[in-house]
């Protein structure tokens, strides 16, 4: 659990708050998170109303991976769920991310994902689907 909570940095200082939890669970072939957050306004004084005034927030994250040691191979889930109390209507997004990694010297890894992000984009409902490519190298 972390909490935070101040001013939103812009002139106008909006309020601040934040409260999340967060648990996890590990093996050596399976591991397992979740986290909840819940806040008021946010860090930068963007989350607030036509007035000046912060906004209630909330969301989830879920993430989970397959580890399959022997083959150095790994399959990921993540799932985020953001939403922003507005007078017009909530806003949200939802997150979705996929993908396969490959493990090799000293636990480096190459990992390729699909991610989907669909939510709110200048004014309107947005869908974007991306795949990304990654390579993480440890000494």
């Amino acid at each position: 659990y972390t909490w935070a909570y101040g001013k939103g940095n812009t002139v106008m200082a909006p309020d601040w708050k934040m409260n999340m939890g967060y648990i996890s669970w590990e093996t050596k072939r399976l591991v397992l998170t979740a986290s909840y957050f819940k806040g008021l306004g946010d860090f930068r004084g963007r989350a607030v109303d036509s007035l000046g005034n912060s906004v209630d927030q909330d969301g989830y994250s879920a993430y989970g991976e397959l580890r399959f040691p022997r083959f150095n191979l790994g399959l990921i889930a993540r799932y985020d769920y953001f939403k922003r109390h507005e007078v017009n209507g909530d806003m949200y997004s939802r997150r979705y991310i996929a993908g396969i990694s490959y493990r090799f010297y000293k636990q480096s890894k190459v990992l390729i994902t699909f991610d989907r992000n669909e939510g709110p984009s200048f004014l309107a409902y947005k869908k974007t689907d991306v795949i990304k490519y990654i390579i993480e190298v440890r000494f």
